[in-house]
């Protein structure tokens, strides 16, 4: 995400040096899940779109894709209030997902249905199966021509990976 410039090497995406795209170029076609939900003071519609780019549509659509819908019409819609308590853990998880949704679909928009790059950052972390499974199946569904890099603790997480890298003390052991 260049939210750090490298001091030595680089990092290349299919076979380009990512510091010499422009970051915004860079940073559509990158998403990310990460593992603690960032939640900014404002509504509903706000955290999942902060640049006000989508329609109505397609923020429901991602809540409704996340089995959010209904919570968030219960709360008031789209323009309640969102605080970090307003959600459990299982839910600031699947709010995650649904603001990445609205991010792809907004790329999918823009004429742009083309791969790009998923992080999950422990993203399914401290959830039950039932939102384990919901997350994966929504993954699946939605960003089949992403490649997706899934960091987990949890090996189990990585059964159906083409590929699965175990690093320790920041170094690859296997893979």
């Amino acid at each position: 995400l260049r939210l750090l410039e490298t001091q030595s090497g680089t990092i290349t995406i299919d076979w380009i040096d990512i510091s010499t795209i422009p970051l915004d170029v860079l940073r559509t076609h990158i998403i990310a899940i990460p593992q603690d939900t960032f939640l900014l003071p404002g509504s509903i519609r706000f955290n999942l779109d902060p640049t006000s780019r989508s329609t109505d549509t397609i923020l429901i659509s991602a809540l409704e894709k996340t089995n959010l819908l209904s919570l968030t019409t219960s709360r008031g819609g789209l323009d309640a209030e969102l605080t970090s308590t307003s959600l459990s853990q299982g839910e600031q998880r699947l709010f995650a997902l649904a603001v990445a949704l609205v991010r792809k679909w907004n790329r999918d928009y823009d004429g742009c249905n083309c791969g790009g790059i998923l992080i999950l950052d422990e993203a399914t972390s401290g959830t039950d199966a039932v939102t384990d499974a919901l997350m994966q199946k929504v993954i699946d569904d939605v960003f089949g021509r992403y490649t997706v890099l899934h960091v987990s603790h949890r090996p189990d997480m990585v059964k159906d990976a083409d590929r699965v890298i175990e690093m320790e003390n920041g170094r690859v052991v296997r893979g």
